[in-house]
């Protein structure tokens, strides 16, 4: 069994060119702005360059080979509207030069079509968002998209068949934990309700694969951590049990 360098809380990991990243986060007293990478061939992770900013609760996704690390919040707290790219060939990180239009944590991260959406989280008046925006990293410039039907925040996203699919979350801070789901078209800019899950899940894990969108833990809202798995078929618009995991989380 090997472990992390370091004990992070509340990470994002992303997959970019068969390496698993754990980005940012907290070790509990410190915002990181720490990166590790699991080589699986060895077996072991190993520490990469860190971001220029240390961030939290922040957004991860990978767009023409390079990990984009988006929001979240910093060391003093403040909510955070920049982005940093990391080039693996280069082992660095470089600030992108124009920031999102909102500033946002606790968001969700999507590319379709070449293209960074950044979808839901809380702004820097604490209020949960609907609102989306995508990142033309050609053209290097951010456009407002179609809201979201729900305001979410700590929700999970997956792209499936050209689609953006975002996962639970909650709206408020109350505890009121959505199983509602979100799927967004950006050749029509729209968004459609889709069969809930049968739980409502926070802080989940979302994935891809065998044509199909999988819903993985969470917390539920009796705050149950949850080992249960679902997964969607967009041919049938359905969601299924899966076997659940070892160990809810």
């Amino acid at each position: 069994e090997r472990r992390l360098e370091s004990e992070v809380w509340a990470k994002k990991r992303w997959c970019e060119c068969g390496w698993l990243y754990a980005v940012g986060g907290s070790d509990g007293q410190h915002h990181l702005d720490s990166v590790e990478r699991y080589e699986a061939v060895e077996n072991v992770w190993h520490p990469v360059a860190s971001m220029r900013t240390a961030r939290r609760n922040c957004g991860v996704g990978v767009l023409n080979g390079q990990l984009y690390a988006v929001g979240g919040r910093n060391e003093q707290k403040q909510v955070m509207d920049n982005i940093e790219v990391y080039d693996s060939r280069e082992d660095s990180w470089q600030r992108v030069e124009h920031s999102m239009k909102t500033a946002r944590y606790f968001l969700a991260v999507g590319v379709l079509k070449n293209k960074l959406y950044i979808v839901g989280g809380v702004d820097k008046r604490n209020s949960s968002l609907k609102t989306a925006e995508c990142y033309d990293c050609e053209s290097g410039t951010w456009a407002s998209v179609a809201s979201m039907g729900q305001a979410r925040y700590g929700c999970g996203a997956g792209v499936l068949d050209g689609r953006l699919y975002v996962v639970g979350g909650t709206q408020e801070k109350n505890g009121d934990y959505l199983e509602t789901v979100e799927r967004y078209d950006c050749e029509s800019d729209t968004w459609e309700r889709v069969a809930s899950m049968s739980t409502s899940r926070y802080c989940c894990g979302v994935a891809v694969m065998g044509g199909k969108l999988f819903a993985v833990g969470g917390v539920d809202k009796r705050y149950n951590k949850l080992s249960s798995v679902e997964s969607f078929d967009p041919a049938t618009g359905e969601w299924t049990e899966e076997p659940a995991m070892l160990t809810a989380r």
